[in-house]
């Protein structure tokens, strides 16, 4: 199976080993996505577009989905 990457749009081959879908062709490609998405959730915040309480609210969400 063949998909794109989500960051720069190569096709790869995803593993076959388990884990969550893959959706990076490469770890550097994964930390430019991370790196992106804090510096646009920063920009966000500083322009009060984007609120402290919604991304503890998104947290929370993940953690109770852990206990699970």
């Amino acid at each position: 199976m063949i998909d794109k990457c989500a960051w720069c749009h190569k096709d790869f081959s995803p593993r076959e080993t388990g884990g969550s879908p893959q959706k990076f062709c490469s770890k550097d490609c994964k930390r430019c996505f991370e790196k992106s998405i804090r510096q646009w959730a920063s920009n966000k915040y500083t322009k009060g577009a984007l609120k402290i309480d919604e991304l503890q609210s998104v947290h929370s969400l993940e953690i109770k989905k852990d206990e699970r």
